[in-house]
């Protein structure tokens, strides 16, 4: 029989939480690829100095979301209770990768969500529904955190 341990409403929130900072991880550095495509596609002789000072903040701006990024990872597997979630910290710091990790953990979170009476957006679950899951006090939903394999 597999080992079940019990989720409570702070644990949910805690995994709702996680998943939205993966998501808005994500969604970010999707916004700033494009800023860039767009301020690369739109240089000019005389504005040169200026676009590459741009292009740096840019950068350095992805860097921040790709750290944010892979610590929310690790934070949603330990929320979700997996063994050893440093390694999907690692699977997410190797490009492309790293969406398997988000891949793994976010259909598993949202089921967990959903299970709590949560609505999953694109973002995640939102704040107000977050509140009002860590107010009230139902009984557990019993979480199965072994894996077997087929």
């Amino acid at each position: 029989m597999p080992a079940q341990s019990r989720l409570t409403n702070s644990d949910v929130v805690q995994i709702g939480l996680r998943q939205r900072q993966v998501n808005s991880a994500i969604l970010v550095g999707l916004l700033l690829v494009f800023a860039r495509i767009a301020v690369q596609s739109t240089v000019q002789r005389e504005t040169v100095q200026i676009t590459v000072w741009v292009l740096l903040g840019l950068l350095a701006a992805q860097l921040v979301v790709y750290v944010l990024y892979v610590i929310a990872i690790h934070r949603m597997a330990a929320a979700l209770r997996k063994p050893g979630p440093w390694i999907y910290t690692v699977v997410a710091m190797i490009p492309c990768l790293g969406l398997l990790a988000v891949l793994l953990l976010t259909p598993e979170a949202s089921a967990i969500l959903k299970q709590h009476g949560c609505p999953v957006g694109l973002l995640g679950v939102n704040q107000a529904e977050l509140q009002r899951l860590s107010q009230r006090q139902p009984a557990p939903v019993i979480f199965d955190d072994t894996h077997e394999s087929s």
